[in-house]
């Protein structure tokens, strides 16, 4: 029997018709914005403000680390569904220390942690929830 060759990264349309790209593996499962939820950079504080007035999340860090293994299948997705593919500076949820957070460096593809006050891209996420009987 063939191993089955699954995608980690689908198009994805909630209910409201908006376009993510679904992100999946183990036990890693959310929902990644197609566009960046504006065209400025923002400090930390303001970047979790502004994801949480648009109902979403900044990606927790290991969600940003599974994205960056798989950065040219999600990228992929992205570019499919006419978004703004990864290829900047993000912040992520996830707190280091202090007033220091993790963010995704998507050009070199890393993770490292920074000043809260760095200004940084901001890109939305949401944890993904099955629907029953899905």
């Amino acid at each position: 029997m063939e191993k089955e060759n699954k995608k980690i990264a689908t198009p994805y349309t909630d209910e409201a018709g908006k376009m993510w790209v679904h992100v999946e593996a183990g036990d890693i499962d959310f929902l990644l914005d197609i566009k960046n939820l504006t065209d400025k950079e923002l400090n930390y504080d303001d970047a979790m403000q502004l994801a949480k007035d648009n109902d979403m999340v900044l990606p927790e860090k290991r969600w940003w680390s599974l994205v960056n293994t798989f950065l040219e299948e999600v990228n992929q997705v992205i570019r499919d569904l006419g978004g703004d593919i990864l290829d900047d500076i993000y912040w992520s949820s996830s707190q280091y220390f202090g007033n220091y957070a993790w963010y995704f460096n998507a050009t070199y593809g890393a993770l490292s942690n920074d000043g809260k006050m760095i200004r940084y891209g901001v890109r939305g996420s949401r944890a993904f929830i099955k629907k029953p009987n899905s």
